[in-house]
């Protein structure tokens, strides 16, 4: 059947450039492999052995995962090959199969639709290089090496998945349409909503397909000057992840599948113990790479690694464990509230970091990246530049010391487990974060003449250094609201500064110092530098950098100030807290003080 079987073999493609972490990133293939496995062959046991599930829907369902299954099987054997072994070779036949295999499992009915082309691949001669983009064989890719009238290849292919995908579209949409017309002639409206929960299953099922269909053509469509790699990645989600999250969808959404469930939970947990695991490394390694890699050194992969930094923040595999495990089911209501408010906290965050990359984007499109700026050390006094960096590093270090062993003495001293202890620490933690956001580059100007930065460098730290102020500023509220509480009602104070209150007073000044700063930062990316690209600092900071824009910038010499009234604390709270705790007051002015100078000055 296969003419060109002795011909030079194909070569796959693993992740062009990352090959020394090909074992690195196998781990999370190989992990994801598992569970689909084990999640498709489970919901393919309890359908098989539980007499309750002998319905059309289950039969369907495990159509669904045996399909899954074989999609599974017959990408992953290579793609690990690749990324384990470094196996690259694959015959001509073996590729045509895994093609014919692939194309067939994504539209099943496709077994006799998708011979005529595979047969004709089988009959091109190969002249072109022999290296494919993947670490599986696909139509698309292979035909692109053939020295022959691809003509047929390329217009039937388009034909079958207009006429499937179209057909299959409609048909759905039409079943939905005249679903939705039933439940409305429905009385009761808790009948209806059980009649429309028994359809939400299908329909997470229909977008996941879809949407990864839609996400890899955008891609191959509109993505020829984005790296391979995103090509590679979008590939493996369009394969992998519909097969990995089916068997969730309808685990969670169907009672009968729950329950037999139950019996099978420890071994469950390896499969979700196994991606937890993947999902460690996944970030970390993420983490790691945007740090040590400088070309990475930019807003897009800054953004990057403050949505991976989320997703590890997400706290809820612990107690998944535990119920897998464990059969721990309960949780008190502190700790329940506590995890929803921080899986709240981290989903808003995330929202907010997804909206930051495409502001990140659509800035990065319209204004390319311009000349960097310069900054600034003492003017005249160059050439004694390393003497005054003497005391600046001297007094770096005494900052990191002092904090520092606040933060440790508060960590291990029993004693001062107080509230007005931990926003003591919050208070080093935010001083001693100021520090390293805006120390570096001062130092890397007085030791290095380091005077080059990048516009996202610089305004990553521009974005740290005044969000860190109003954090800080809040935080001294908090204080005077603390000293306010022990003086004026000392019986009471424990029963309302709990740990908990503290925690959540310190996440919303978190969450309040770095969403508050979004609006006057974003825009800076999109702003033209036509004039000097000398800053006045030896770091950035956000009045600086918009005196250089060739742009209107009213609402950045606005918003700062109306932000700077509304972030002060009030004059009877500070009232209050001269009248409590002198050396709080004093933090206080020193911070005030030293941000109405530098205001003044500007």
């Amino acid at each position: 059947m296969w003419s060109n079987i002795s011909a030079v073999p194909f070569l796959l493609t693993g992740f062009p450039g990352l090959e020394i972490f090909h074992p690195w990133i196998s781990v999370s293939f190989f992990v994801i492999y598992v569970s689909i496995l084990l999640s498709n062959g489970t919901l393919l046991f309890l359908i098989r052995e539980d007499h309750t599930l002998r319905e059309p829907m289950y039969y369907f369902l495990a159509i669904l995962a045996a399909t899954d299954l074989g999609v599974t099987w017959t990408t992953m054997p290579t793609v690990l090959g690749v990324l384990w072994l470094n196996h690259r070779e694959i015959s001509h036949g073996a590729c045509y199969f895994q093609a014919y295999l692939i194309h067939s499992f994504s539209i099943v009915e496709g077994f006799i639709f998708i011979v005529p082309i595979i047969i004709t691949l089988s009959q091109f001669p190969y002249c072109k290089s022999h290296v494919l983009s993947y670490a599986f064989c696909l139509h698309q890719d292979v035909i692109k090496l053939a020295c022959a009238d691809i003509t047929f290849n390329r217009l039937y292919p388009i034909a079958l998945v207009s006429l499937t995908g179209f057909l299959d579209s409609v048909l759905i949409l039409i079943s939905y349409i005249l679903i939705l017309k039933t439940i409305k002639g429905i009385a009761s409206g808790k009948e209806k909503a059980k009649a429309l929960n028994t359809c939400v299953s299908h329909i997470s099922c229909v977008l996941v397909f879809y949407v990864t269909v839609t996400g890899l053509t955008l891609t191959h469509q509109f993505g020829k000057y984005v790296s391979h790699v995103v090509h590679i990645i979008m590939s493996c989600i369009y394969f992998l992840f519909p097969p990995f999250v089916n068997p969730i969808i309808y685990s969670i959404k169907t009672k009968q599948i729950q329950n037999g469930l139950e019996a099978v939970h420890h071994w469950i947990s390896i499969p979700s113990f196994a991606v937890y695991i993947s999902w460690l490394l996944d970030d970390g390694t993420l983490l790691y790479l945007i740090k040590n890699d400088h070309s990475l050194h930019e807003p897009m992969y800054y953004f990057l690694a403050m949505l991976a930094s989320t997703d590890l923040t997400v706290s809820t595999m612990p107690t998944v464990m535990g119920v897998l495990r464990l059969n721990h089911c309960e949780m008190s209501h502190r700790a329940c509230f506590l995890q929803t408010h921080f899986i709240l906290s981290c989903s808003i965050v995330e929202s907010g970091i997804l909206v930051a990359m495409t502001y990140g984007s659509f800035f990065a499109i319209h204004n390319p990246p311009a000349a960097p700026f310069l900054l600034t050390g003492f003017p005249g006094l160059e050439a004694v530049h390393h003497w005054i960096s003497i005391p600046f590093f001297a007094v770096y270090i005494s900052v990191l010391l002092g904090n520092g062993i606040l933060l440790y003495l508060i960590k291990n001293d029993h004693n001062l487990h107080e509230p007005m202890y931990y926003f003591l620490a919050m208070l080093a933690g935010t001083d001693l974060m100021v520090t390293l956001t805006n120390m570096p580059s001062v130092m890397g100007v007085l030791w290095l003449n380091q005077w080059e930065m990048s516009h996202g460098a610089c305004l990553l730290q521009a974005y740290f250094i005044h969000s860190l102020s109003i954090v800080e500023s809040g935080i001294l509220l908090a204080m005077a609201y603390d000293r306010f509480i022990a003086i004026c009602t000392p019986l009471r104070y424990n029963s309302i500064l709990t740990n908990y209150w503290v925690m959540k007073v310190g996440l919303g000044v978190l969450m309040r110092g770095f969403l508050s700063l979004l609006p006057p930062i974003l825009p800076l990316y999109w702003f033209p530098y036509c004039r000097s690209h000398v800053l006045s600092h030896a770091f950035c900071i956000h009045q600086d950098v918009m005196k250089l824009a060739c742009a209107d910038i009213t609402f950045n010499r606005i918003y700062p100030v109306f932000l700077t009234v509304v972030g002060i604390a009030s004059g009877e709270q500070r009232a209050r807290a001269f009248n409590t705790c002198v050396s709080h007051i004093n933090c206080v002015l020193v911070f005030y003080i030293t941000v109405i100078s530098l205001t003044f000055i500007h």
